[in-house]
């Protein structure tokens, strides 16, 4: 167990990481004069606070179940039953990977359901902040066991197969494989999975879009296009953020803040933006992230043995590279390090 925590806190390390690139900007003002002083914070409403505190705690509950998940699947044997199962119908290595996969997601979506719908339904309309239809969160919501299920079949069989062949320097291998990755998909995420989840489009307000085009060349992000997403169906919080590479470079405003901010507002905001991509923020993020996954493997190589040696009848298992040893694998990072490009924060602003 002092293992497991050491890898826990790894797993702490990155979700914060994650969450800690991606701010936003809140403050008034003009992006074009600097401010002759200090700006004044408007104190936080109650409302404000619980929301913060009451956000707190959901992310411990949140991170206690995971664990309870953890010790579910690996000490009962449930996850070696399951890739008993998937064995038997899969029969072929890649076909009980797949398998094994599409059970262990189906199974773990539903334990999680019933908080993911309280945090990502019921908390945000409690608080004004969302008039989504159910039918539009669950069709999103299954949307994303889709997109994780899909990108974990497509890349984690390689360091089960590299566990296989190469059990001293598997970690060393999966590591340098996993930055391509990393890049690729925090670049691709925003241009083809993002629209299964929203309606992008072309700007409306012609006038505004050629200021911001504006203000992107100044800031020399220059060959950009300017989305306008469709997330007033979704929330009532606003967001906007710029990303990508060469061609594929993008300004993205959510329609919430287009419709609740004045030019000004949306001007600073576009400034803020810009300068987290203009000054490398995202890239130093991810580049952290890669940092954090050559230690999380690393350690997962010296742990593992000891943990399956002591635990091996309560496991099921008797080696790392067993399919099954999936929730040992990863709890280094506890969730798959989709967060780190994932998460963003979004503004809200009281009415």
């Amino acid at each position: 167990m002092r293992f497991m925590a050491l890898a826990i806190a790894i797993g702490l390390t990155l979700l914060l990481a994650g969450n800690g690139n991606q701010g936003q900007a809140d403050e008034k003002g003009s992006p074009l004069e600097p401010s002759a002083g200090p700006v004044e914070v408007p104190e936080p409403s109650a409302k404000a606070l619980e929301y913060y505190e009451s956000g707190n705690v959901l992310w411990w509950i949140s991170l206690e179940r995971q664990m309870v998940i953890l010790c579910l699947f690996l000490f009962t044997g449930l996850s070696a039953w399951i890739r008993h199962l998937a064995g038997r119908i899969g029969r072929k290595w890649f076909f009980t990977f797949a398998i094994y996969f599409l059970l262990f997601s189906i199974i773990d979506y539903l334990l999680y359901f019933p908080l993911g719908y309280f945090q990502g339904f019921i908390r945000p309309h409690s608080y004004g902040l969302s008039d989504q239809a159910f039918s539009k969160w669950l069709s999103n919501s299954l949307k994303g066991l889709l997109v994780s299920l899909v990108i974990s079949v497509l890349f984690l069989w390689i360091p089960y197969s590299l566990m296989n062949k190469s059990p001293k320097r598997w970690w060393l291998y999966t590591g340098a494989l996993a930055v391509p990755v990393i890049f690729f998909m925090v670049f691709i995420e925003p241009i083809w999975v993002e629209p299964l989840f929203n309606d992008f489009g072309e700007m409306k307000n012609k006038q505004l879009e050629a200021k911001i085009l504006a203000l992107a060349d100044r800031a020399g992000i220059e060959g950009a296009r300017v989305f306008e997403v469709n997330k007033s169906t979704d929330t009532k919080t606003v967001n906007a953020y710029v990303t990508g590479v060469g061609s594929t470079k993008r300004i993205v405003l959510w329609d919430t803040l287009l419709n609740k901010l004045d030019e000004k507002e949306i001007l600073f905001v576009m400034g803020h933006e810009m300068g987290h991509y203009v000054l490398n923020h995202v890239l130093q993020g991810v580049l952290f992230a890669v940092a954090v996954v050559f230690v999380g493997l690393y350690l997962v190589h010296r742990i593992s043995k000891s943990i399956i040696s002591r635990c091996q009848n309560q496991l099921g298992i008797d080696r790392l590279g067993d399919i099954a040893s999936w929730l040992l694998a990863g709890i280094w990072n506890m969730r798959p390090i989709a967060s780190v490009w994932k998460s963003r924060r979004t503004i809200t602003r009281p009415p």
